[in-house]
């Protein structure tokens, strides 16, 4: 019987401090990709769309928490149901599946995320986005090793610069060694974080796993 490592929670709870964070944030960036899809095949002013991205944040900032994106998003059945109706119509549409995965993990909707990474990689198979979307998605199964493949696949496409996708890999690699329990390579990864792309998840596993290494027993 499989029991339960006492860095799991501390994973679980990074894992739910950037999805909190980030929320309010990608929703916003849900409404506006989807408005300029949209725009190209309705025509939709670019007055239209800065008045709904206004009103996205207004209400964002009224209510504290997210909430429908606006009134034209409530009537029209939500963006996340537009999507979907849209990749029903055209699934080869690449952006529609990436947000629809954006939507899903930050709803912690894994096999809609699963779903859509497998779908942008059947159409570019060398996705970056594709892959760390899969990677992430098998971290929160608990395949940490097999995460790791496929993030550190994603992570040396690109070798020559960090760039936000590398970042990402990045703290995803680390948070599965930590749930592999191997603490030297959680920290050896974290530190090769650039100094500005540490938030404060990062840190905080970092610290952890500088703390074990000096106290094993703790």
């Amino acid at each position: 019987m499989k029991t339960s490592s006492p860095v799991t929670p501390l994973v679980n709870l990074l894992h739910a401090a950037r999805r909190q964070i980030g929320l309010a944030i990608v929703q916003l960036q849900w409404k506006l990709r989807a408005l300029t899809e949209e725009s190209r095949t309705r025509q939709i002013s670019a007055d239209q769309i800065r008045n709904s991205i206004a009103n996205a944040r207004s209400g964002a900032a009224r209510s504290g928490a997210p909430g429908p994106v606006d009134a034209d998003a409530a009537r029209e059945g939500r963006t996340e149901d537009w999507i979907r109706r849209a990749l029903t119509r055209f699934p080869y549409w690449v952006s529609g599946h990436r947000l629809l995965a954006e939507i899903a993990l930050a709803h912690d909707d894994i096999a809609t995320v699963y779903a859509s990474a497998q779908a942008i990689l059947q159409l570019e198979p060398t996705s970056r986005e594709a892959q760390l979307l899969l990677g992430k998605v098998l971290l929160r199964k608990g395949s940490a090793r097999e995460a790791i493949q496929v993030l550190d696949q994603a992570r040396h496409q690109n070798v020559n610069s960090i760039d936000a996708i590398t970042v990402e890999c990045l703290r995803e690699i680390g948070a599965a060694h930590m749930l592999l329990g191997d603490n030297a390579r959680a920290r050896e990864v974290l530190e090769a974080l650039p100094a500005e792309a540490r938030d404060p998840a990062s840190v905080a596993a970092l610290q952890y796993v500088r703390a074990k290494e000096l106290n094993p027993q703790e």
